[in-house]
């Protein structure tokens, strides 16, 4: 959320007083997107009925929407917390041009809420008219950012030192064919044309 802290994001909202520190801590993590539960409580390190409660209470302010894949911010709080929608750029991994978008879109947003090798889904959002789905290494400090936008299909990591880029490429890699499996679930051989690829324009460390 552009680097503010909690004590700004509590500042935010000053019509609501009583926002407790932990209060402002989930907000901050949702504005990353669409949250799993599991992805906020990881990230705060909070116990699961307490964020239970922070969450029950934020839906019934009207600062928090639960939604099909966890959670997310209302346009309220959104506008009350500054959020910046469009997300940071990590180092790109993975980039396709992907011949017939629709059915691999398909498999990536079939995607939201799976784990793809060691990495547990974290987010989801939209952004610049693309989606964006994130994941979280459940084995090291490492994330990924995956963007369909525009026939283009971009896999990003944060990830700073070689170990952990190649743990991301591994992590990568496996996103990227689970969503092929589940695109391919649903074709008929007919089908399977559609799901042609260039090759990719850049895998780094292999």
């Amino acid at each position: 959320m552009d680097g503010r802290g909690v004590d700004d994001i509590r500042s935010s909202f000053d019509d609501y007083t009583d926002l407790s520190e932990d209060d402002a801590s989930v907000i901050e993590v949702l504005g990353e997107g669409v949250v799993s539960f599991q992805g906020i409580r990881r990230s705060l390190g909070l116990h699961q009925e307490k964020l239970s409660r922070i969450l029950r209470r934020l839906e019934r302010i009207g600062l928090v929407d639960r939604t099909f894949d966890g959670y997310r911010l209302t346009e309220k709080a959104r506008r009350m917390a500054g959020v910046n929608r469009a997300g940071g750029r990590g180092d790109t991994l993975i980039s396709m041009v992907l011949e017939d978008p629709a059915p691999v879109l398909a498999g990536v947003t079939a995607m939201r809420g799976r784990w793809a090798g060691e990495f547990r889904w974290h987010a989801y959002r939209v952004e610049d008219d693309g989606q964006v789905l994130e994941w979280v290494s459940n084995t090291r400090p490492v994330n990924l950012r995956l963007r369909i936008k525009g026939g283009v299909l971009t896999v990003e990591t944060d990830s700073k030192n070689v170990e952990d880029r190649k743990h991301a490429l591994k992590g990568a890699l496996a996103i990227i064919r689970k969503a092929y499996e589940l695109a391919l679930g649903s074709l008929n051989t007919a089908g399977l044309k559609a799901m042609l690829l260039s090759q990719p324009r850049r895998i780094p460390w292999m």
